[in-house]
């Protein structure tokens, strides 16, 4: 059999099936049919089935590993074989096979092959199939890219969490970041420091998800209005602290209260919270002070803050034709 360049009939595909489930089907085909390793049509023909095929012809140094259109094939199947391009096949003693065109056609078919790019972890073009696919990708990307705002912008979009690996400069960018909080609200503990202790970055992660506020600052996880937002959604986002807090157990208690005033057109947050503020403080002075004398004064806030909340709603419907809506709270 040694000498035939053609397999048997009813042998044609026999080794190819093989193949596509792993490629050490090579080892039985090139046993019975020697002359395969040579046979380029075969071989283009099990790259194309399995790109892991290459991986074979190096470990078993034959000619064909060393064909353009193979290892293209390879990658192109596979494209994390392109690490055996770059170990392999692209030092001084060989021909460079680590070319851009074999990179793009391995990241294009998995993002992550930018790892294996060598040289063309630099190359815009790369790193732009790579993160458009997969904008965690963006690890793999040279530094200088990392502050590319094109390219970081495309893997966030893919990506959110595509924040961690942009350079320090573009997580303290709140653009950048509203752009990530908008995809993702966890996104928020990639942010710089700063942002992570900025009031409406810290708003917009927790408006997308509220276990956002976990990864604000302290002092930004016990602000009240941040609390609140966050706790109408999923109580269990809160910490021990405001857990325990008077105010937050009576606005969860009345919560449909707070999600109706939400509810309403350029009715906010911020809105709604001056507009029990009166009504909570009320609560306060009862559950601390049980004196009779403070009973007008309790009397007078939740009278104040009920008709606060339905004068404020009555002025913002009256002027919404006039006023640009508040965003904040909006459903």
């Amino acid at each position: 059999m040694a000498g035939d360049k053609t397999l048997p009939e009813g042998e044609e595909t026999r080794p190819l099936d093989l193949i596509k489930e792993n490629a050490a089907g090579l080892i039985p085909a090139f046993i019975n049919h020697e002359f395969l390793k040579e046979n380029k049509p075969f071989i283009l023909k099990a790259a194309q089935c399995n790109g892991e095929v290459l991986a074979y012809l190096i470990s078993q140094n034959l000619e064909l590993k060393n064909d353009p259109e193979i290892v293209l094939a390879a990658v192109k199947q596979n494209g994390l074989v392109l690490e055996q391009v770059k170990l392999h096949l692209s030092n001084e003693n060989t021909i460079n096979l680590l070319t851009p065109e074999v990179v793009k056609a391995a990241v294009t078919q998995n993002p992550l092959a930018l790892k294996y790019a060598g040289q063309f972890t630099s190359d815009t073009d790369c790193a732009r199939l790579a993160v458009e696919g997969n904008g965690l990708a963006l690890q793999f990307a040279n530094t200088s890219l990392k502050n590319n705002s094109d390219l970081v912008q495309k893997a966030i979009r893919q990506n959110p969490m595509a924040l961690r690996y942009a350079s320090e400069s573009l997580r303290d960018d709140f653009d950048f970041v509203r752009l990530a909080l908008e995809g993702d609200g966890l996104a928020l503990q990639y942010a710089s420091e700063s942002l992570r202790n900025n009031f409406d970055c810290v708003l917009l992660a927790v408006e997308e998800n509220p276990f956002a506020l976990t990864h604000a600052s302290v002092a930004l996880q016990n602000n009240f209005k941040l609390a609140l937002h966050a706790a109408i959604k999923n109580p269990d986002v809160l910490n021990n602290e405001m857990k325990e807090s008077t105010l937050i157990r009576f606005a969860l208690a009345n919560k449909e209260m707070i999600q109706i005033a939400i509810k309403y057109p350029a009715f906010s947050l911020a809105t709604a919270v001056a507009a029990v503020t009166s009504v909570l403080t009320a609560y306060t002075a009862l559950f601390f002070e049980q004196d009779a004398s403070q009973s007008t004064i309790i009397v007078t806030g939740v009278a104040a803050g009920v008709g606060t909340f339905f004068h404020l709603r009555a002025i913002n419907e009256a002027e919404e034709a006039d006023s640009p809506a508040l965003q904040l709270g909006q459903n």
